[in-house]
């Protein structure tokens, strides 16, 4: 696998594409141990490390698929989509810990409990090093990246992450995933939808019959757009996760949404960011006190 890798990064296109090709058939049912194993000891580059470990090679994998999604060869291009579904569903198998339950029925049979109590904290473990080495990668790099068909491959990586993770497979995560979504909301819109909505307000015809204008038509259809995507999707299933982590976790959070409200250059995101304030008072509202007297900033 490590061969194919780096093969896949060659400079000639056939080698591209054949590595592409490979790598697609031979991570088919690939389990964290088949990888690798290890923990999560590596930074976002995938170095620091003196060996290789399923988590140096999730990353690599993830890296050379939304190489080969840009390339501008076509074969490779193609055989990159493949290759990325199969990372996609891959990732998303060893970040599930029911999928890590493949013993056959015969073979349950004669283990006993604590033989399969020990299995499933090993595929909880195994699921939740997966996760935070997935998901790290992919609010990180996975939703900037400049291909149109690579973005649409994270985001529905990390929309399949969040069906079937559990909640305290995500909390190591949690804050930081919450905080990328809710700047997403904004960053991954149209660019079109800005030209319009200055257009708009510079002119005078857009003035309804209603007393409203073109520019706030276009807010609101701005709004309704980014609620109804699927990054407000995944953004919603993460906020009904907070109420069940640990504290701890959950006072991580609060950073994540100030930043959000001072930083958010768009609409949508600053929008999101209030209704994500709202629910999560409603939630959780431990999460919201602190120490400090009134006048101290608690972020």
């Amino acid at each position: 696998m490590d061969i194919l890798i780096e093969e896949a990064g060659s400079k000639l296109w056939r080698a591209r594409v054949g590595a592409c090709g490979a790598l697609a058939d031979i991570i088919v049912g690939r389990s964290w141990g088949e990888l690798g194993g290890g923990g999560i000891e590596i930074d976002d580059e995938g170095t620091g490390m003196k060996g290789v470990t399923a988590s140096i090679r999730l990353l690599r994998l993830w890296r050379i698929t939304m190489r080969a999604l840009d390339d501008v060869r076509t074969p490779v291009r193609e055989r990159g989509d493949t290759l990325g579904r199969g990372v996609r569903a891959l990732t998303i198998r060893l970040c599930d810990p029911k999928a890590g339950e493949n013993t056959k029925e015969e073979e349950e049979v004669y283990l006993s409990n604590a033989e399969r109590k020990r299995r499933e904290k090993e595929n909880d473990v195994n699921s939740e090093y997966a996760a935070t080495v997935s998901l790290g990668w992919l609010v990180k790099y996975g939703l900037n990246q400049p291909c149109a068909e690579a973005t649409g491959i994270c985001i529905s990586c990390l929309l399949g992450i969040v069906d079937v993770s559990k909640p305290t497979t995500l909390q190591p995560v949690l804050a930081e995933l919450i905080g990328s979504l809710l700047m997403a909301m904004s960053g991954l819109e149209p660019s079109a939808l800005n030209y319009l909505q200055v257009r708009a307000a510079g002119n005078e015809s857009s003035q309804g019959t209603n007393g409203t204008n073109g520019y706030d038509r276009l807010e609101r259809l701005r709004i309704q757009l980014a609620s109804s995507g699927p990054i407000a999707e995944a953004l919603n299933k993460c906020l009904d996760m907070v109420k069940f982590v640990e504290l701890d976790a959950q006072k991580k959070l609060i950073p994540e949404l100030d930043s959000a409200l001072r930083k958010g250059a768009g609409f949508a995101t600053r929008a999101s960011t209030a209704d994500a304030v709202t629910t999560l008072c409603n939630t959780c509202p431990a999460a919201f006190k602190f120490p400090g007297s009134s006048n101290t900033n608690p972020t």
